[in-house]
């Protein structure tokens, strides 16, 4: 009976020995893998954030490309406004020397006309 005792007792210390190895290579396992796990939140925690960034990134750039159109539009008005007062300019400044060349030949007619006039007879 003693020799019964003795396996079933060696038995029981391999046994113990054995769950509590498994234990340790189960916590072991557990432990990369809990780390692993750690690593990834944190790194899903950067993208997110990441991603709030990016976003609100292009919310603002879609705020300019609207506000770029806007000026775009009145670029495009002003610019029909300025070819519009460059032609009125030229039409002006054509007019203007129209009016110089008749000024200067009445000029010219009124001086000989004072120099007649001058003329002893």
């Amino acid at each position: 009976m003693e020799g019964a005792l003795a396996i079933v007792g060696s038995l029981g210390i391999v046994g113990g020995t054995l769950f509590a190895a498994l234990y340790v290579i189960e916590k072991q396992s557990k432990e990369p893998l809990n780390r692993q796990i750690e690593r990834l939140k944190e790194t899903i925690r950067e993208k997110d954030q990441e991603l709030k960034s990016a976003r609100a990134d292009v919310v603002k750039a879609q705020e300019l490309a609207k506000e770029n159109d806007l000026y775009r539009k009145r670029y495009e008005d002003a610019s029909r406004d300025i070819l519009k007062l460059e032609r009125a300019l030229e039409l002006r400044d054509g007019q203007l020397e129209s009016f110089m060349n008749v000024a200067q030949r009445q000029i010219a007619y009124l001086e000989s006309q004072v120099r007649d006039l001058q003329k002893p007879e």
